[in-house]
């Protein structure tokens, strides 16, 4: 099941890059804006659209000047073949945030988040398992742990008009997933032996990095 781990890393660098385009077109079409303390009391309400890991929506309320507490949901879902293995994935989140500004006249926060997710990587393909000498139609089935925490660092700028906007970078943990496959006449030993070598080579995916943008309207 080599070929589905491939695709789980594909899906993870192509959100990283789609990201980072978002990013240089916002910072390429800013208009003038400020980002100290007086800004963030003056208009301490904020709403914006996110893209995380996925896309979606965050409110949230700065109940001090360089503390602002708020809450994302965002999800990514798709399908497709790579490399002859049909994958389904679906990475849904909802986190509670809390950022804290060190400096009164800039935008650079330091972030820490708890959160609640469904993670699920789905493949099909015709594959060897475990130790059989017989391709058999083989599926596995990826999931995480249903929470989490994040971590990160990033800057978020409040312009005159209300209009705001950010982004930042950071990881999130939670565990290595949770693997289970069936393969159509395999052995028990077979299926067993196969999802503990897939099981070892996913530990490395415990972590997420990931690229955080955001732009939107503050009160």
């Amino acid at each position: 099941m080599q070929y589905t781990l491939k695709g789980i890393k594909a899906v993870k660098i192509r959100n990283i890059f789609q990201n980072i385009i978002v990013l240089v077109i916002i910072l390429s079409s800013s208009s003038a804006i400020y980002a100290n303390s007086e800004s963030r009391k003056a208009r301490p309400i904020q709403l914006a659209a996110v893209s995380v890991l996925g896309y979606g929506a965050s409110v949230g309320y700065y109940l001090f000047p360089r503390f602002y507490l708020g809450f994302e949901s965002f999800s990514l879902s798709d399908e497709g073949a790579i490399l002859d293995v049909e994958l389904n994935y679906k990475f849904s989140t909802n986190q509670l945030i809390g950022r804290y500004f060190p400096w009164d006249q800039y935008g650079f926060f330091l972030q820490m988040g708890f959160l609640a997710r469904d993670w699920v990587v789905e493949g099909s393909n015709e594959t060897y398992v475990g130790d059989d000498t017989v391709k058999r139609d083989t599926d596995i089935d990826i999931k995480w742990s249903e929470t989490a925490v994040s971590y990160g660092i990033g800057w978020y700028l409040i312009g005159k008009t209300g209009l705001s906007g950010g982004f930042g970078i950071g990881f999130m943990a939670g565990g290595s997933p949770e693997v289970t496959i069936e393969a159509v006449g395999a052995s028990s030993n077979d299926i067993d032996l196969e999802q503990r070598e897939a099981a070892e080579t996913l530990k490395s995916y415990n972590v997420f990095p990931y690229t955080h943008l955001s732009i939107g309207y503050n009160f």
